[in-house]
């Protein structure tokens, strides 16, 4: 169920998963879109809390949409770059854990966290494990966030896949969904330019294998068209010279 407020698009993926995307503009004629995913939890003491991944625009819609979830006990920050808008979801569910990764200290210095990874004891759990499971990418350029939901064997990550255009972030708004450079146009799984991209993450090579080792079938990205099924061949596509040989 699909439902359309402005510019914003929300959707139910799952029982348990929304999605809320919007346009979103890097830079002049590159369109990549935004994407904050709530999930509600479902076991033991996060039993209908929710788990928010914030990197889109919050208002109240948004606001309304999260809290027939549940109560928002997390709320994520997926790397150095998804942080524009944390803020607006901290005031909204004051409540709730706001988690981040080390390096955000100084760009999001108005914002108290509650855990950061990089930080913290490498065996302090956040508190949403195992139900979400979590692998840093912290030599990556952004020090993202990989996570796994289990239950609905969705992986949901920020810059460290993209499948644009994105025409579901765009689907209500005049601007297009398609870049005009060429380089973005073509960035998406089973292209040669997203694996020439992925050239850059010799370093995280570790963390790709262990995404890999997931038991995932939907990838829920930042920056593109949600991956519905197959998700598990596309982050191999991308990050193929990474991994064994399928």
């Amino acid at each position: 169920m699909s439902q359309s407020i402005s510019d914003l698009v929300v959707r139910s993926i799952t029982s348990t998963i929304t999605i809320f995307s919007r346009p979103f503009s890097r830079y002049p004629g590159v369109p990549v879109g935004s994407r904050s995913t709530a999930i509600k939890l479902e076991e033991g003491e996060n039993k209908d809390k929710v788990w928010v991944l914030a990197s889109s625009r919050c208002d109240e819609v948004v606001i309304e949409n999260i809290k027939k979830l549940g109560q928002v006990k997390y709320l994520v920050a997926p790397d150095t770059a998804h942080y524009l808008f944390l803020k607006q979801y901290i005031d909204a569910f004051p409540d709730a854990k706001v988690i981040g990764v080390d390096g955000l200290q100084s760009k999001a210095s108005d914002v108290k966290f509650d855990y950061i990874y990089g930080q913290e004891p490498a065996d302090k759990k956040v508190g949403y494990e195992p139900e979400i499971q979590v692998v840093w990418f912290d030599k990556f350029i952004n020090r993202d966030l990989a996570f796994f939901h289990q239950p609905t064997k969705t992986l949901v990550q920020a810059d460290l896949l993209f499948n644009l255009p994105g025409y579901e972030q765009y689907s209500n708004s005049k601007e297009s969904a398609e870049p005009w450079v060429p380089f973005v146009q073509n960035f998406r799984p089973g292209t040669l330019t997203h694996r020439i991209a992925a050239m850059a993450m010799s370093k995280n090579d570790a963390e790709i294998k262990k995404v890999y080792e997931w038991d995932f079938d939907r990838i829920i990205p930042s920056h593109g068209d949600v991956i519905e099924t197959g998700g598990k061949k596309a982050w191999y596509d991308v990050f193929s010279r990474y991994l064994p040989k399928s």
